[in-house]
């Protein structure tokens, strides 16, 4: 079976590797922090010493990482992959970052003859580990057909968007509907609350109601009941809404319910939410009115 570089073994790019390996490839991963690899290279994943040195290895790189910042250091950093993705080679970038960095990235590998796909994903690691995440892929179709069946070994519903960066550009579009979503529900909730219903019933009919998307059956009884970890963070959740807002002044487009999703991101940050998941919004609101 083929094998496949890995950086980046966070919540996500751990379950990813985990998917990988049970489907036979033969993973060589890194991470800034080693100790996170320990658990992945018990099932079988090899350690490289730096990002560099999996590319060096592998013919297709996967990458999943926090944000801009962090993609830039790994693939133009000291020790970045950068100079390793050349003749023919792939990378396959999972991050949710800037489309405008992404594609300048993917410029300067072509420049060495390197390929380059933009694939976030939109799911949560429960549904990562089910196999039920969406993979959303920007670039050359003909790669994205040379890897798909690798894509689809990590989950069933794998699309082809168009050129680089447009992947990203739909995953921040689903974003700003996620957001957008829960800040409506908690605030719906809220009047349930102050009205007296029941909130176990009331929560229950809404997951059976016209607004139970598979993020509201997720996340409804954590309004209650916190998750012990977060799924995705309030912070993670604002970075990807102010990616979004600054697509939409590139695109000259006002994106009314993101700002509005983002400033009750922003004030449930300066309440010390930030690493919570984003069902906290409901407690950040209440908070707020009291």
């Amino acid at each position: 079976m083929e094998t496949v570089g890995f950086v980046g073994l966070g919540n996500m790019g751990s379950k990813i590797v985990q998917r990988l390996l049970k489907a036979g490839y033969k993973v060589i991963g890194y991470n800034r922090t080693k100790e996170k690899a320990t658990p992945l290279i018990a099932l079988g994943m090899q350690w490289a010493d730096s990002p560099r040195e999996v590319a060096k290895l592998c013919k297709i790189t996967f990458m999943s990482l926090t944000d801009d910042k962090a993609v830039s250091a790994v693939v133009e950093g000291e020790q970045g992959l950068l100079p390793e993705i050349t003749n023919g080679k792939l990378l396959i970038d999972m991050s949710t970052i800037s489309p405008s960095l992404s594609r300048r990235i993917a410029d300067k590998i072509a420049t060495k003859h390197g390929h380059m796909l933009d694939a976030p994903v939109s799911g949560s690691p429960v549904m990562l580990e089910q196999g039920l995440i969406t993979i959303m892929v920007g670039g050359e179709h003909a790669n994205f057909i040379k890897v798909k069946p690798t894509l689809e070994s990590i989950s069933s519903k794998v699309f082809y968007v168009g050129e680089n960066g447009q992947g990203l550009i739909l995953k921040l579009a689903i974003n700003i509907s996620l957001a957008v979503q829960f800040h409506a529900f908690s605030e719906g909730m809220l009047l349930v609350q102050k009205a007296g219903l029941d909130m176990n019933k009331a929560i229950d009919i809404l997951q059976q109601s016209a607004i139970a998307s598979p993020g509201i059956k997720l996340r409804a009884q954590f309004i209650l009941s916190p998750p012990e970890h977060s799924l995705f963070s309030i912070k993670l959740m604002q970075k990807d809404l102010l990616l979004a807002l600054e697509q939409g002044r590139e695109l000259g487009l006002p994106l009314l319910t993101a700002s509005l999703a983002n400033e009750a991101l922003t004030a449930a940050c300066g309440q010390g939410y930030s690493e919570e998941d984003i069902s906290i919004l409901f407690q950040s609101m209440k908070q707020m009115l009291e």
